[in-house]
């Protein structure tokens, strides 16, 4: 057996609404579709409630290949757990690369006027085999963090 690649990332929100707001409107991701659960077979599938409901966004970049991010709500919201801390066992981060480093720093800008938080400020890393990448790791409204990364050009690009 041979694994694709990664498809789509399911996300469960709390507020789809604030959700959309940031990662359609706030990073610039696009809804491909929208769809509601309210069947026995979601139910079945995804370990829910009888009678529970929900609704939900897909959502996908624009730069191939264009794995997507699902959003998804459900009524009753589902029983929160306590946050954890950054890269402890069972947290995520979800990455995005962008093309030039100053755009790291213009959409951290423009997210931190919107009322999004980071762990920091965006900041240079050395990461082994790939090398310098100017990032930053931001929070959605649910607290999950998204890190915004870009390498440091090279002399030939």
């Amino acid at each position: 057996m041979k694994l694709g690649a990664p498809h789509h990332v399911s996300i469960a929100v709390s507020d789809l609404e604030a959700s959309l707001a940031f990662y359609r409107d706030g990073l610039g991701l696009r809804a491909v579709a929208e769809f509601s659960f309210d069947d026995e077979g979601h139910q079945v599938y995804l370990g829910l409630p009888e009678g529970a409901s929900g609704r939900a966004v897909a959502l996908r970049t624009d730069k191939p290949p264009a794995a997507g991010i699902t959003l998804c709500e459900t009524d009753p919201e589902q029983p929160r757990p306590e946050p954890l801390e950054s890269l402890a066992p069972g947290t995520v981060m979800l990455a995005f690369e962008l093309e030039l480093p100053e755009e790291v720093d213009s959409l951290y800008e423009a997210l931190a006027a919107a009322g999004y938080s980071a762990l920091s400020p965006p900041g240079w890393a050395e990461v082994k085999g790939f090398g310098q990448i100017r990032g930053v790791a931001v929070r959605d409204p649910d607290g999950l963090l998204i890190e915004l990364y870009a390498p440091e050009p090279t002399a030939d690009a």
